[in-house]
């Protein structure tokens, strides 16, 4: 098989099973990978005293974006409530308005 992603199109008849073991083992090497570049930055620090602070940094950063993004969303829930309040107290003024038109003129008749 000459590509690993293709194991998932129709073209193919019949599949052996070293390329069914290929492709159910590629995530396990991509997973493998992904921890062999964590060690490898892991080792890149010095001391493990700049380790901490570094996540320390992170949890820092991270819990203020995390904050920012609540503050934004309660931002965006009042003014969303805040444009339908807005046109139903002037419906409301309209309406109470025309009412009391309609009252003079007819009592004034």
């Amino acid at each position: 098989m000459a590509d690993i992603k293709d194991i998932l199109n129709d073209d193919h008849e019949e599949l052996n099973e070293d390329d069914l073991m290929q492709f159910l083992q590629t995530p396990q090497d991509m997973d493998f990978a992904f921890s062999n570049d964590a060690q490898e930055g892991l080792q890149s620090f010095k001391s493990n005293d700049k380790m901490q602070q570094y996540v320390l940094q992170l949890n820092q950063q991270l819990q203020q974006q995390l904050h920012q993004r609540k503050q934004h969303k309660e931002k965006r829930k009042i003014r969303n409530i805040s444009g339908p309040l807005m046109a139903m107290v002037v419906i409301l003024i309209l309406c109470t308005l025309a009412y009391v038109i309609i009252h003079l003129y007819f009592r004034n008749k």
